[in-house]
C-alpha cells in the first residue's frame, strides 16, 4: 500500500486549547505558528504518524 502525506493549510487553521481551572473558571488560548504534516498508510488513519 502507498504512503499519503498530508500538511495541514496553515490559513484556513487554527489551534486553540481551553483548560478547566480549580473547576471554577475556563483559561482559552490559541496557538499562532505552528507546522503539522501527517503520514497515512490505510484509509482510517490506523497507522497515521502525525
Amino acid at each position: 500500500m502507498s504512503t499519503t502525506k498530508w500538511a495541514l493549510d496553515p490559513t484556513h487553521s487554527e489551534v486553540t486549547f481551553k483548560i478547566k481551572h480549580m473547576m471554577i473558571s475556563n483559561v482559552t488560548g490559541n496557538f499562532t505558528n505552528f507546522n503539522v504534516n501527517a503520514e497515512t498508510e490505510a484509509d482510517d488513519f490506523s497507522k497515521s504518524k502525525i
